[in-house]
């Protein structure tokens, strides 16, 4: 008997090659990323943090952080990719006309 282990993961959502992606870069080119803002502070932590949070506030709007779940159960080595497709195909019309019902 396996057991069934969920599991959360958080994933930043972004996508090269997308129209998000220009605006994002242009975005990111107007940032200051100066020398003379970063030093500032006296120790490279500071300098870090600063960076760190101008960088990460231009991510987060142009690429949310999601969360979904993962299930961590060994797949069966008999089940192959086409007879997955089958059953999700099995599984869309059964809830197709559960919903008729």
């Amino acid at each position: 008997m396996f057991v069934t282990c969920m599991i959360w993961i958080l994933s930043q959502m972004y996508r090269l090659g997308y129209p998000e992606h220009e605006v994002f870069l242009e975005v990111l080119s107007k940032v200051p990323f100066s020398i003379h803002r970063a030093y500032v502070f006296d120790d490279p932590d500071g300098g870090y943090w600063c960076w760190e949070k101008l960088y990460n506030q231009i991510l987060d709007d142009h690429a949310p952080i999601i969360s979904f779940k993962e299930s961590k159960t060994p797949r069966s080595q008999f089940v192959t990719i086409n007879i997955r497709i089958v059953m999700r195909q099995r599984d869309h019309l059964k809830r197709k006309f559960n919903k008729i019902i």
